[in-house]
């Protein structure tokens, strides 16, 4: 199937490769063609966008750098692309809402806005809202007042439901049958007595962060882990860990929801993490996926904001049949 903007109604704005799956999932579902907006800092990145977008038969597309010397034409782009959109765009599916993207929305005045899913910034959205820099005071055009007007389009549509916030639930079920058929590069599908980590980016943020992988990798009994890279992570950093402590380090160049059904559905190797929305995302696709999050302290990140977005996640567990919340293993390591 191919999305192509005809008459311009439709925009999609997004800035990481799951929120551009998760728009082209939502143009799907609602039967709309679009026009894409993605604002990108770095190129292995963008480079993934745009191959994803290219495999799932979107044309349309305007890249905006908004990082290095490159951002200080960004307003002149954006007023380019406000001058050729405005008055023609009926809805706006969005990932993200920088303070550019909230003034090309508000300048636009498009007639319906609809949130796709951006990992936990989602559920903070919905139930701590001040963790996501909402709501804010700032003057339109700056304003995010639509973040919280908005329809969702999202894994978590239970509770926006419940929240009284309108919502549509996302499970990629249509980009995944789409993307089935292309190649997925690098992935080798792990044994059954294997374990699956996945990374969450907090290693420059939690104190005790090589310590707890130390103790959690202690409890896998010998059996060997592959660890996957959030697309944030310090490669090379968690490279020379692996070396150290004991595991395989892996990086895929598509989003974890894709490469997965390689990596697990053929043995159902276990499937840990200290904590990440792909739990949320991965259950959902997978009706026999488990998955074993290990709790962290969360009064051992620098920072308080993500010790409490950790707080949220793991309360937010408590409602997954098919998730279970552990404790850190104890060392076992004799007392001097």
């Amino acid at each position: 199937m191919t999305l192509s903007a005809t008459n311009g109604t439709s925009l999609c704005i997004g800035q990481t490769p799951l929120q551009v799956l998760n728009l082209v999932e939502a143009c799907l579902a609602k039967g709309v063609e679009a026009e894409f907006v993605v604002l990108w800092r770095s190129r292995r990145i963008q480079a993934q966008m745009a191959a994803l977008l290219s495999d799932l038969g979107v044309r349309r597309v305007t890249f905006l750098r908004v990082s290095g010397l490159p951002r200080l034409w960004l307003p002149f782009k954006l007023a380019r692309l406000c001058l050729r959109l405005r008055g023609s765009v009926r809805r706006v599916f969005f990932g993200t809402y920088t303070s550019w993207v909230a003034v090309l929305v508000n300048l636009l005045g498009p007639e319906e806005t609809t949130m796709v899913d951006d990992g936990q910034k989602t559920i903070n959205i919905l139930t701590a809202p001040h963790l996501a820099g909402l709501p804010g005071r700032a003057p339109w055009p700056l304003s995010r007042s639509f973040v919280q007007s908005a329809s969702l389009f999202t894994f978590y549509d239970a509770l926006a439901t419940r929240l009284g916030r309108a919502a549509q639930p996302n499970r990629l079920t249509r980009v995944t049958e789409l993307l089935r058929r292309s190649d997925v590069h690098g992935v080798e599908p792990l044994r059954s007595d294997e374990v699956l980590f996945i990374g969450t980016h907090i290693a420059h943020l939690y104190g005790r962060f090589e310590e707890d992988l130390q103790q959690v990798l202690a409890s896998s009994d010998g059996r060997p882990v592959t660890y996957v890279l959030h697309r944030r992570d310090d490669e090379e950093g968690m490279r020379h860990l692996g070396q150290r402590l004991g595991f395989k380090v892996v990086r895929y160049d598509v989003p974890l929801e894709l490469a997965f059904n390689a990596i697990w559905a053929p043995h159902h190797p276990e499937v840990w993490t200290f904590g990440t929305t792909a739990t949320d995302t991965l259950t959902a696709m997978h009706d026999q996926l488990r998955v074993k999050v290990f709790r962290l302290d969360t009064s051992a990140f620098v920072r308080p904001r993500t010790g409490s977005a950790f707080s949220s996640t793991y309360k937010h567990y408590e409602g997954n049949d098919r998730v279970i919340v552990v404790p850190i293993p104890e060392s076992n390591q004799p007392a001097d």
